[in-house]
Formats: structure tokens, C-alpha cells, sequence
């Protein structure tokens, strides 16, 4: 009887190999791996080994890893913001798709992760999330880019935003949608103050794609809805909580509603939930009331509206709006 080989995994060719590490964390690779032979530790540096990792976890430093891998080999990364910044330059990421990053320094602002989160060359998933640890300050070197590389267009197509990191509108709609024209998805925090309420903002011509937009806005102003709307013509599910600025009362008006929902031709579902930050006296109350029943292209669109509103004792209202595409 013929004796079976018993094959062992060094035996197995380089491209299994590859095939193989490719479902592992870089983490679990270097454990396992790295200084087995020589063998090993050419296959881990490998530019054809796209990997997988994790910096989250206190073992995991970023000096070691990288003493034993590149960037370039990144096909995913999950990391505090202050490791983002300290590698320094975003192009050795040439191959990411996926980035989650964990918003933990205090002196690392949120549009300066933006900014180099954009410089990725290839990047198309990417959530900002909040620490589970509590936040401080981290030594890092500040990026200075060149000035000739500014406003580069991002291949980003889903973008996730936490409360924490809470963003103003003007830099929402001049920095991030304008620039994002491959998005599909979109969630995030934003604020409008009074200091950017007068800057002047052209409708965005290449948001075709963008079929979901999930926003918690705060002293938002009606035009900047509008705004919005007009840019976003093509979105499908759309979820705003939104509280008024002090002194717009567009908000009461039938006709800045109609209008504003008359961009939005391909809703499959709205949700707008807003409450106001001024007095409501009773005549505009019954207005904003009769408001959304009323409109024709909602109630013509939508299934099963849902409108509620109410008034507080102070006099100020809130009121939600939930409709869904009818069956066909």
C-alpha cells in the first residue's frame, strides 16, 4: 500500500500563501509569522500581499508593525487619529479601500483628519467614530501639504461621521460634498452658526450618486436646507433632526417647505424631525400644522403618512415628518 505525503504549509506555493494571509489582521500575521525564516518575512513585505489591521488594541504599535511591513500594503486599517496623522504622508496609501478612525486627540481637529483622509489615493469606506477611551493630548507632528495639491477630489463613496465629531455646514457643503462626487452614503454631525450664515454657496452639480443622506443639524437655517436639497436632487432616504436657528422662521412657512421638498423627485423614504429655538404663537402653529398634509407631491409620493406636531408651555414647537414610498 502506497504511502500518502503528508504536505506541510511551507510546501505550499507563494501565491496560496499570499491567498491565504490575505483573510488575516497584520496583527496576527506578525505574531505567527514574522522571523519564522526568511522565507516568511520576504512573503509579509510582499507587494502583493494586501493586509489587514488594527491599531486599537494597546498591544499594537504602529512603529513595530511598520518595522515589518509598509503602508502600501494596507487594504484596511482601523486606527486612533493620532496614528493616522504620524504616518505622515496619506499617498503610501495607495492601496486602502477601507479606513475607520477613532477620534481620541484633543489637539487633532476634525477637519485636519478630513484633510488627510481625502489624500488617499483610493479610499472608498471610511467611518470617524468616537473613543471608547477617555480623549487627551498626544504628541504629533502637524501635516503641512502643498498648497498646489488643495481641494483634491476623494474616491470616498461612504462616509460616517459620530457625534463627537461635529462638523460646521459651510465646511460640510464646501470641503467634503463638494469634493466627494463618487459618495453614496452620508451620515454625520453638523452646526451652522450665525458667522456662516451669510457665505454664498453655489448648488453641487456632481452629487449623482449620493442615495443616502443622514444628518443631525443644529441652528440650521432654511436656505441652507434648501441648499442642500437642490445638491442632493437624486438622494433616495433621507433623515434629518434638525434645530432651528434663533431667528429664521422660514421654518413656519408653507411655501419654503413645498419648495424645499421639491427638489427630492426619487425619495423611497423622509424623515425630518425639527424643533424650533423661538416662540410659536397660535396662528403659526395651526400653519406649520396644515403644512405637510397639504402638500401635494408628498402625500401624491408617500404611503402611510405620519406628521405629529407639538407646543411646548414655552411656546416653542417641534414637529416630525415620516413618510414612505408607496407600495407598487
Amino acid at each position: 500500500m502506497a504511502q500518502t505525503k503528508t504536505t506541510a504549509f511551507e510546501d505550499l506555493s507563494s501565491e496560496i500563501h499570499i491567498s491565504v494571509f490575505e483573510y488575516l489582521n497584520v496583527n496576527e500575521l506578525l505574531d505567527s509569522f514574522y522571523n519564522l525564516n526568511v522565507y516568511f518575512n520576504r512573503l509579509l513585505t510582499d507587494y502583493h500581499l494586501l493586509l489587514h489591521c488594527s491599531l486599537i488594541n494597546d498591544l499594537n504599535n504602529l512603529d513595530i508593525i511598520l518595522s515589518a511591513i509598509c503602508l502600501e500594503q494596507l487594504r484596511s486599517l482601523k486606527c486612533y487619529d493620532y496614528d493616522l496623522i504620524r504616518t505622515v504622508n496619506p499617498n503610501q496609501f495607495v492601496t486602502l479601500r477601507s479606513l475607520t478612525v477613532f477620534k481620541y486627540a484633543t489637539n487633532v481637529g476634525i477637519t485636519s483628519i478630513i484633510d488627510f483622509i481625502f489624500r488617499i489615493p483610493q479610499l472608498k469606506f471610511c467611518q470617524i467614530k468616537n473613543s471608547a477611551q477617555c480623549s487627551g493630548r498626544v504628541t504629533v507632528t502637524p501635516v503641512n501639504y502643498d498648497n498646489k495639491n488643495d481641494k483634491l477630489v476623494s474616491t470616498i463613496e461612504y462616509f460616517e461621521m459620530e457625534s463627537k465629531s461635529c462638523l460646521s455646514f459651510a465646511y460640510l457643503y464646501s470641503n467634503i460634498l463638494r469634493y466627494t462626487p463618487s459618495i453614496r452614503y452620508f451620515s454625520g454631525f453638523v452646526t451652522s452658526s450665525r458667522t456662516h450664515s451669510k457665505i454664498q454657496h453655489d448648488p453641487i452639480a456632481n452629487l449623482n450618486d449620493l442615495s443616502t443622506l443622514i444628518l443631525t443639524i443644529t441652528s440650521i437655517e432654511f436656505e441652507q436646507l434648501y441648499l442642500l436639497a437642490q445638491s442632493t436632487q437624486n438622494v433616495e432616504h433621507v433623515r434629518l433632526d434638525c434645530v432651528t436657528a434663533v431667528h429664521d422662521r422660514s421654518f413656519l412657512n408653507n411655501a419654503s417647505w413645498l419648495q424645499f421638498l421639491s427638489s427630492w423627485k426619487h425619495l423611497r423614504y423622509l424623515y425630518i424631525y425639527t424643533r424650533t429655538k423661538y416662540n410659536v404663537n397660535y396662528n403659526e402653529f395651526q400653519t406649520i400644522r396644515q403644512t405637510f398634509p397639504l402638500i401635494p407631491y408628498v402625500i401624491d409620493q408617500f404611503r402611510r403618512p405620519k406628521f405629529t406636531v407639538s407646543r411646548s408651555s414655552r411656546g416653542r414647537a417641534a414637529f416630525l415628518v415620516n413618510y414612505k414610498e408607496h407600495l407598487q
